[in-house]
């Protein structure tokens, strides 16, 4: 597969475009290599070139790009599904049991799918059509988070679960968000400062350029939320797979660079060791106590009168 063109970035948290370069990031579906940049003025970090929008589609036909959206083992969907139950009690706390609550990146539907069964309103949103969405019952809106955002999001409450870091400007995604009224965003993305990305440095299984083009740290995370409009209430961080999933990542860079091609015969380890792999359940298990590696935070619309209109 050929390189696609790049382009330079501002920074996505605070629009600097003063950074410093901190190291390649390869990608482990393919043979590229991306650098990753810190921002001088906020300490964000961001792929820096990085793929157009445009551009990006090809990123996720590959063997990771089915498990964003089919179901996992089924002990790690029962994981995750007691993951989802405890984050999302401070959100749900905060809302009426009329009150709309979009799921922006639903993927395979598991977090929707929990939001029906607890009888509350719920609009799936993503990428794909809507013939390929298989939860009939369930309202679904495709919406491309790097495309035009025009369309107003009829919810109280937003959830965005590991999607902040695939889009290329999640401040106007956030934006986005307050203009169409939702009052509670509820998002989780990986701890860019979590020891972990110390420990493994270039195959941290998060950092998967270039389909996470954003790192959030606590800091960042807060500070991009509070230029749109929201305010952070509430937070509960937890443990996610490392240790299996970024021997995957290691794994992957090697094969891929060894003449293979994404169109390759998937390898063994392949299945065994996929971020929704029975492994990968077992060993997010023994470390979700243990590590704060994913950030949870709930944010608030703010009242202030710089945000309105």
């Amino acid at each position: 597969m050929a390189p696609s063109p790049v382009v330079e970035r501002s920074c996505p948290i605070c629009g600097s475009r003063t950074c410093e370069h901190v190291m390649e990031l390869p990608d482990h579906q393919g043979t590229e290599v991306f650098g990753l940049s810190r921002c001088v003025a906020c300490d964000g970090l961001f792929l820096n070139p990085a793929p157009p929008a445009e551009a990006m589609a090809r990123y996720y036909e590959t063997f990771a790009g089915p498990t964003m959206h089919n179901p996992g083992h089924p002990v790690f969907d029962w994981l995750r599904g007691v993951a989802i139950r405890r984050e999302l009690s401070p959100l749900l706390k905060r809302l009426a049991d009329a009150a709309v609550i979009a799921d922006v990146g639903a993927g395979d539907g598991q977090v929707v799918s929990f939001l029906h069964q607890q009888g509350r309103a719920c609009l799936a949103c993503e990428t794909f059509p809507e013939v390929e969405w298989r939860l009939k019952e369930i309202p679904y809106c495709q919406i491309d988070l790097n495309g035009p955002l025009t369309t107003m999001l009829p919810a109280e409450g937003a959830i965005l679960r590991h999607v902040l870091e695939h889009v290329h400007e999640p401040a106007r995604v956030l934006a986005w968000l307050r203009r169409s009224g939702v009052r509670y965003l509820f998002v989780v993305v990986p701890n860019a400062s979590s020891p972990f990305a110390r420990l493994f440095g270039q195959y941290w299984a998060h950092w998967d350029p270039p389909r996470h083009l954003t790192f959030f740290t606590p800091e960042s995370l807060r500070l991009v939320a509070e230029r749109n409009g929201y305010r952070e209430v509430a937070m509960c961080d937890h443990g996610i797979d490392e240790f299996v999933t970024s021997l995957y990542r290691a794994r992957m860079i090697r094969w891929m660079r060894q003449d293979h091609g994404p169109s390759a015969r998937s390898p063994w380890w392949n299945v065994l060791l996929h971020p929704k792999s029975l492994p990968a359940a077992i060993s997010s298990a023994l470390w979700a106590p243990l590590a704060s590696t994913a950030l949870c935070r709930l944010f608030e619309l703010s009242g202030d009168a710089a945000f309105e209109g």
